[in-house]
């Protein structure tokens, strides 16, 4: 035990025997299927660099969309602008949330996170996160974490194909975490990770790996460890069965959902 967490798997492949017993029903997604070109919907790959990793997000970006629904915020339409200050003289602040469902008043933000490695909250986002849900009370803000197992994705100089296959074989789990959880991960971090400014580094608060597993095996217990104080409840699944991007058939795994009172995402 390190920090106050305990030792726990990331694997799906652990915790397949663990969940099996609960009988968890298939996760059942709003489209099983979903194409992509690769050539607009990706940045170009260009050797090793920053695409590979925004691709890699781009992935689980389709995922989420097939699964729960809402757009892809590519448009210019699904963003929100902001200053830090009415007399702020700097240029606006831009958040671009990964997907925005006008219907359901859900929008969502998606994160890639590679087993073994910690999760960066950065203070730039979680400070637009909090001016969204101030100016949009009557919409649900949730996080979506897939834990995979992509590994080398920063120095990656494949096909995006190839990057499509790796994600749909590897990928662990997931966990939906409202924006109160998020919030309150990154602003109290006594357990689950430490704070990083300047040096070279943005702004951030880094959610640790071991944190993180033990967020997803147990919920409630890791977010009263960290502080938070408000009644959780969670849900959980078996992703689809039989669920493909182009034709490349993704993995089972877990998916688990954390509820807070008053903060539900209606799926």
């Amino acid at each position: 035990m390190g920090w106050g967490c305990p030792e726990v798997s990331d694997g799906s492949d652990d915790l397949r025997d663990g969940f099996q017993e609960n009988l968890l029903k298939e996760l059942i997604p709003e489209k099983s299927t979903a194409r992509l070109n690769f050539q607009q919907s990706f940045l170009q790959m260009t050797g090793k660099g920053f695409a590979s990793p925004q691709n890699l997000g781009k992935v689980f970006e389709v995922v989420s969309r097939c699964w729960w629904g809402g757009k892809l915020t590519g448009s210019t339409l699904y963003r929100f602008e902001y200053k830090e200050n009415e007399f702020d003289k700097k240029e606006v602040e831009v958040l671009k949330p990964d997907l925005w469902d006008v219907d359901r008043r859900v929008i969502t933000e998606v994160k890639a996170c590679q087993t073994g490695h910690a999760l960066n909250l950065l203070s730039r986002q979680m400070d637009g996160y909090s001016r969204l849900a101030e100016s949009l009370p009557d919409y649900s803000i949730r996080f979506v974490i897939f834990r995979h197992q992509v590994r080398g994705i920063h120095s990656y100089s494949g096909s995006t194909a190839d990057l499509v296959s790796m994600a749909a074989r590897t990928v662990q789990w997931a966990l939906i975490l409202p924006l109160s959880v998020v919030s309150s991960l990154y602003s109290d971090y006594r357990i689950s990770g430490r704070i990083y400014a300047g040096n070279g580094f943005d702004a951030c608060t880094v959610i640790r790996s071991r944190f993180l597993n033990w967020l997803f095996q147990d919920p409630e217990a890791a977010l009263a460890a960290n502080g938070f104080q408000e009644k959780v409840t969670v849900r959980r699944w078996w992703s689809p069965g039989d669920f493909r991007i182009n034709g490349i058939l993704f993995r089972q795994f877990p998916v688990a959902e954390v509820e807070v009172s008053g903060d539900v995402v209606p799926f």
